[in-house]
């Protein structure tokens, strides 16, 4: 269907649920519209695979669900260079990973985008920012690991963009129940509104020597 669209296409997805054997591939431009539709991986695969698309508008409810555990290392978003985009929802549940953003410093890099709200109930690690991801606005990000006494293995969110451009800013972040709550190797020129850390069984806020800002 994304490639029948093609480039500045629209797409509905109906309530209902959708195996994935491979991930979706957005192209620039399109519009993709869900009532409420959920994914659900047959092996171990992203659900959403986004590289070098630019005003990309997912709108309504995105459910990524893994229930039967059969992610062993993708995330359910993967994006580079993601620019200009527009995200409403997404809703991931027991996938490894939640979302991988990456920026590609001899390229374009992921920038410019809106995330309005995100769920992630993870197995390893929530939301993960690396490389040229600059000027990009989180509304709300909800991560937590599996369950108080089980944590996830990695970060709930992990910010490693440090010696590239900044202007990035999440309003609102709670994480529970991670390895590391907020994970900061290399945040540079990065805005917080409200930091709440619960329950890491490691560091609640880990910040290294080469944040700036």
């Amino acid at each position: 269907a994304a490639d029948a669209a093609g480039a500045w296409g629209s797409i509905g997805f109906t309530s209902g649920i959708y195996p994935l054997a491979r991930p979706l591939l957005p192209r620039t431009g399109q519009c993709w519209r869900s009532e409420n539709a959920e994914f659900q991986p047959l092996g171990d695969t992203a659900a959403l695979r986004i590289v070098g698309v630019d005003h990309l508008k997912l709108l309504g409810v995105f459910r990524f669900v893994d229930m039967a555990g059969r992610t062993a290392a993708q995330p359910a978003v993967f994006a580079r260079s993601l620019r200009y985009a527009q995200i409403d929802h997404l809703f991931i549940q027991n996938w490894y990973k939640g979302i991988d953003l990456e920026g590609d410093t001899a390229g374009a890099g992921t920038n410019e985008n809106v995330f309005l709200d995100l769920y992630m109930q993870v197995r390893h690690r929530g939301l993960n920012l690396e490389g040229s991801c600059h000027d990009n606005k989180f509304v709300q990000v909800w991560v937590k690991g599996p369950a108080p006494d089980n944590w996830a293995s990695g970060a709930g969110i992990r910010i490693a963009t440090a010696g590239v451009q900044g202007g990035n800013s999440i309003a609102r972040c709670q994480i529970l129940d991670m390895q590391t709550g907020l994970d900061c190797p290399g945040a540079y020129e990065f805005w917080f509104g409200t930091v709440v850390a619960d329950n890491a069984f490691g560091s609640a806020v880990y910040i290294a020597g080469s944040c700036e800002r």
